[in-house]
């Protein structure tokens, strides 16, 4: 609505509610990836863990993805108009997942950087991190709907 306050009670809680979405899928697949680089606080593996640190930033990525293919809408849900419909936001993404694949698999890029290539089999890990920050907003929507009643917004198709 126009005359509503952009910073307002459901601004703050969904802040907390994708902060959570996007900082634990990332620090599990640093975690995940990156625990053996380090022991007893000293790094044995500087490479590994430039890996895991590469394949975090991943995750950040691709949990904000899945976070925008629903926030079009405050309310409706995301499965309720076309995702080809804003051209823009697929543009960015592509953007997005073009300049990542070049911060990762450019040696020059690289150094510049401090990214690192990691192995093929971590995607199966780092992939889902689609999913948290889609499902968390899909489901807040759902409830908000559910039990509060929020009347629809006018959002284009």
């Amino acid at each position: 609505m126009p005359t509503e306050k952009i910073a307002n009670r459901l601004f703050f809680q969904r802040v907390l509610l994708i902060g959570l979405a996007i900082s634990l899928p990332s620090f599990y697949v640093y975690y995940y990836f990156g625990a053996a680089a380090v022991v007893d606080g000293v790094v044995i593996n500087p490479l590994l863990l430039t890996q895991a640190q590469t394949a975090a930033f991943w995750a950040v990525l691709l949990v904000h993805l899945g976070f925008v293919m629903s926030a079009r809408s405050t309310r409706r849900s995301a499965f309720s108009f076309s995702p080809f419909g804003n051209r823009w936001l697929l543009a960015g993404a592509l953007f997005s997942l073009f300049t990542h694949y070049h911060l990762t698999y450019t040696p020059a890029l690289n150094a510049i950087f401090r990214t690192a290539e990691f192995p093929l089999e971590w995607w199966v890990v780092i992939l889902p991190c689609l999913l948290p920050g889609f499902i968390v907003l899909e489901l807040d929507k759902y409830l908000r709907n559910k039990w509060l009643g929020n009347s629809q917004e006018i959002t284009p198709p």
